[in-house]
Formats: structure tokens, C-alpha cells, sequence
């Protein structure tokens, strides 16, 4: 049903959050490319729009 997709949804996107937090946490927590395209995936938008630098690509 639309409930259980949606409630499964919100629980895989809080996993993948935590192992963003915990790789940020490792790797001193500097937004990169990778960050933002999880961000954009996770919102339904495009990410090779944007770059860390705020950017678009050249």
C-alpha cells in the first residue's frame, strides 16, 4: 500500500542520512559533489546542476 511504501521510503532515506553523518564525520565533514548528488536524489532533483562549489559543471 502507499502507506508501507512511503513508511519503508522514510526508513531507507534515514539509513542513508546516518551514513552520510557518519562519513562526513570521518572525512572532516566537507560537502562534496557526492553530498550534493544525495541531497538532489533524496529531494527528486537534479544534481549535475550543482557542484560543492555552488557552481555549475564546466
Amino acid at each position: 500500500s502507499r502507506a508501507m511504501n512511503q513508511a519503508r521510503q522514510d526508513a531507507i532515506t534515514t539509513e542513508i542520512m546516518e551514513i552520510v553523518g557518519g562519513a562526513e564525520a570521518l572525512g572532516g565533514g566537507d560537502t562534496t559533489d557526492v553530498d550534493i548528488a544525495l541531497a538532489s536524489m533524496l529531494a527528486g532533483t537534479d544534481a549535475s546542476m550543482a557542484t560543492a562549489a555552488g557552481t555549475p559543471p564546466a
